[in-house]
């Protein structure tokens, strides 16, 4: 055997028991981390009575289904780290999230109930059931650690409690009123509702009777996402640096015929993708740095009291795709009458063009509009035929 061939052989010998060693000492810490950790007592217990205060409703709708009817306590279950819509911490075992969208659960959820008891709770999605028109008990500021509150469309009733504001970790706050429309859930003061609320990201409040002024504070949340406000009955002056939040990605705040405001001049740095202001008295004219929000995709203010001219820097909105101009007092509407075939413009799934009383002309901008689903032009005084071109762009995308 030459020199080479002994110290390669010297060299194996020492390093297989090492990797076997290692091997070893790993096995163990690879099988516990594919192990799911196991539940406190005390929260199954909790969790089991939360489920026991409710009545299992059948929803003949996709999606639905009971999630906490696979919840037991016999044989192999007794881990409710592993059931449905629960997930534990990965290391203590305290439960984390309860998802329970969806679920057909019919009750209400008292002052005393056990779901309070569960103090690690980090999100908590109740959404899409039916709470029987329940108030939303205050003990819901005990859970301090919640970032994700969700309870839209479940069927509460009565004041928002106030004990809202202390839960300063929360990041997704979504309340909404039933699918019927009615304003069943408010609160005496917006403002004290959302002033420590400092971490959020996203904020829905739709179909809640707020009856009082945009919050100037919401300006201050620097991390806002997502700001739906939608039916609320919001009044007076919405708060124009609202629209320069760094993060600021969707605003909703339609259907609130007493809310006044303008359009600021936009920075082209602007993340807006979303613009929801139809059915507002928000008025004035449209700022030519509009054409600054790159990145928009769905402007609508119907049923508003804009004027003026549309700016012709709209054509720099590529990325627009819904876009509802009806029942504004624009008296220059050249940008849609007067558009070039070689103009790049947005292509748009939907147009509306509705009750624009000096809309005489048949839009030259619908040309060449191959995406374009649902057109809008009611109440128009538009005049002569309706060009070829016309019927040659829709003829092959569902519109009549």
């Amino acid at each position: 055997m030459d020199i080479y061939s002994y110290h390669h052989f010297i060299f194996m010998r020492l390093l297989f028991p090492l990797i076997a060693c290692l091997l070893l000492c790993l096995l163990p810490l690879s099988l516990s981390y594919n192990q799911l950790p196991l539940c406190h007592q005390e929260e199954r217990v909790a969790l089991m009575q939360f489920k026991d205060s409710f009545i299992i409703k059948n929803y003949p709708l996709y999606g639905y289904y009971p999630k906490v009817a696979s919840w037991r306590i016999d044989g192999n279950n007794t881990n409710c780290c592993a059931w449905d819509g629960v997930e534990c911490n990965q290391d203590t075992g305290h439960v984390i999230a309860l998802n329970l969208s969806m679920s057909c659960l019919f009750g209400s959820i008292t002052s005393n109930s056990s779901l309070f008891r569960l103090l690690h709770l980090q999100n908590l999605t109740l959404s899409y059931n039916d709470f029987n028109h329940s108030q939303i008990p205050s003990e819901i500021g005990n859970l301090s650690s919640l970032t994700h509150l969700d309870l839209v469309y479940s069927y509460f009733s009565g004041q928002i409690p106030s004990e809202i504001q202390y839960l300063s970790k929360l990041s997704y706050l979504w309340l909404s009123s039933s699918f019927d429309g009615y304003n069943d859930l408010y609160t005496e003061s917006l403002t004290s509702l959302v002033q420590n609320l400092t971490n959020l990201e996203t904020l829905v409040f739709n179909g809640i009777n707020t009856s009082s002024t945009v919050p100037e504070s919401l300006a201050n949340i620097s991390s806002l996402q997502t700001l739906y406000l939608v039916n609320c009955g919001l009044y007076g002056q919405f708060p124009t640096k609202i629209f320069h939040l760094p993060h600021l990605q969707e605003l909703y705040v339609s259907a609130n015929e007493d809310l006044t405001g303008h359009l600021p001049e936009f920075h082209t740095n602007s993340p807006l993708e979303s613009l929801f202001l139809a059915s507002t008295n928000f008025s004035g004219n449209l700022p030519v740095s509009i054409g600054n929000l790159n990145s928009l995709t769905t402007l609508s203010i119907s049923n508003c009291n804009f004027s003026g001219t549309i700016p012709n820097s709209f054509s720099n909105l590529t990325q627009l795709t819904y876009l509802d101009l009806s029942q504004n007092s624009f008296n220059d509407l050249s940008w849609l009458t007067r558009a070039s075939s070689n103009d790049i413009l947005p292509q748009f799934y939907f147009l509306g063009l509705a009750h624009l009383k000096y809309l005489t002309k048949f839009p030259d901008i619908l040309r060449n509009q191959s995406k374009l689903f649902s057109l809008d032009l009611e109440g128009s005084n538009l005049q002569g035929l309706i060009p070829k071109w016309m019927h040659n762009d829709t003829s092959h995308n569902g519109m009549p």
